[in-house]
């Protein structure tokens, strides 16, 4: 809960900050909201740029990555819902180019047009978000916490987690994370068979006048 939430609590407490410090807290916040919606790597979040990788449809955004610059060669895309969409707008429009060129063409801007720094924009992640809710996170963790809530939600589902985190091979899934949604497999057979015995409740009924048949009487048929 306090994970989920964090973004938009640290949106709110840049919003009371000024300068520089606003700057950082914004930029910490509309990224651990990526990561959280569109869980790819340190490398490739940090060097999302503005005129390349993001798109707006309908008022949402999209991120593509080619393949080229995918550690496995394999093209990312993701449609982020309304609300966060709406937030990397407001970092966009509000905070990301205080004090800095805006020639600069990266989601996440460093010196001299380049990238923020790889090593700074992790520590800003980790650090900001174990300030604000005590939680220890790395920005790569973020990508086995996604197949960890998506699978404990949806048992089996290692074509979508595939499909999500980019992973090349069906296979790597499986490797990686088999054995997450083992309690969610056991209580999604439990509630299927609670589910059937609640349907069949008050269905069974015993006719007194039926006669017994025994199984094992040999002139039954």
């Amino acid at each position: 809960h306090r994970l989920l939430n964090y973004p938009d609590d640290l949106f709110g407490t840049a919003e009371k900050a000024s300068g520089q410090k606003s700057r950082l807290l914004a930029q910490a916040a509309v990224a651990t909201l990526i990561l959280i919606f569109a869980p790819m790597r340190i490398k490739n979040l940090g060097s999302l740029r503005i005129d390349e990788d993001l798109n707006w449809i309908d008022g949402r955004l999209h991120l593509h990555i080619p393949a080229e610059q995918v550690k496995n060669n394999e093209e990312l895309n993701f449609l982020l819902p309304p609300g966060p969409s709406d937030r990397v707008r407001e970092y966009i429009d509000r905070y990301r180019s205080m004090s800095l060129p805006r020639a600069n063409p990266h989601l996440f801007p460093g010196r001299n047009g380049k990238a923020k720094d790889i090593t700074a924009l992790r520590r800003l992640i980790s650090n900001s978000l174990f300030k604000h809710t005590g939680i220890c996170l790395t920005p790569h963790q973020f990508r086995h916490l996604a197949a960890k809530l998506l699978l404990e939600a949806r048992p089996g589902h290692y074509e979508v987690v595939r499909k999500l985190l980019g992973h090349k091979n069906l296979s790597t899934a499986y490797d990686h994370y088999t054995g997450t949604e083992t309690q969610a497999a056991i209580d999604l057979y439990d509630s299927v068979i609670l589910d059937r015995k609640r349907g069949l409740s008050g269905k069974l009924e015993v006719d007194d006048n039926m006669p017994f048949l025994d199984p094992f009487n040999p002139f039954l048929k």
